[in-house]
């Protein structure tokens, strides 16, 4: 079934109409912004594992010093379901989702990294963080989205200081970008 990729753009932060008044109808509810950012997440997570894997059988040389953002073992968590967590302990929208995708693009495309297992989870940690900073009005505490990431505040703080200062705190993602990644997941969307 092809789920309308369009509605990403709308933001699950959006203010409610007071009680008794009348919601928009084009309004999805709330669960179906839940579920639309669940099968995003599941996309998302399925390019990410096949980027992982590419870049893993081009066996680039392995850089002088390990990366901050590598984990001392590979986390055994799909990046799906990582993804599917931020989206239920934040409520995060699929066009968070989306702005976190162009921004783990930008550093591996930016820097170099080197895409692997020991990297990819705590890079996508960082660019979740970042557009769920960028994207929403309420957020919760870093000590949170540690604890859903699974690190440490203090280890979270470091790494986000070095993801913006990595990015060059290039955090905006301007229409046509985003549409363009929203043209490429409904593309992913029809053929599954």
């Amino acid at each position: 079934k092809t789920m309308c990729i369009a509605e990403i753009s709308r933001p699950c932060n959006a203010v409610r109409p007071p009680a008794g008044a009348k919601a928009a109808p084009a309004e999805p509810p709330a669960c179906q912004e839940a579920a639309l950012a669940n099968h995003v997440a599941g996309l998302i997570g399925a390019v990410l594992e096949q980027a992982v894997a590419a870049s893993e059988r081009m066996k680039k040389p392995a850089p002088t010093a390990p990366s901050p953002y590598q984990a001392s073992e590979v986390p055994q968590v799909p990046l799906a379901q990582y993804l599917q967590r931020w989206v239920k302990y934040t409520g995060c929208s699929a066009g968070t989702l989306v702005c976190a995708a162009v921004y783990v693009d930008r550093m591996v495309l930016g820097t170099g990294l080197p895409l692997s297992a020991l990297v990819i989870h705590r890079l996508l940690l960082c660019a979740l963080l970042v557009a769920t900073k960028w994207t929403h009005d309420r957020v919760c505490t870093n000590s949170l989205f540690a604890g859903i990431g699974g690190v440490t505040r203090d280890e979270l703080n470091a790494l986000e200081g070095r993801f913006l200062n990595d990015l060059q705190w290039n955090t905006f993602v301007d229409r046509s970008l985003y549409e363009a990644y929203l043209t490429r997941l409904q593309a992913l969307v029809g053929r599954h």
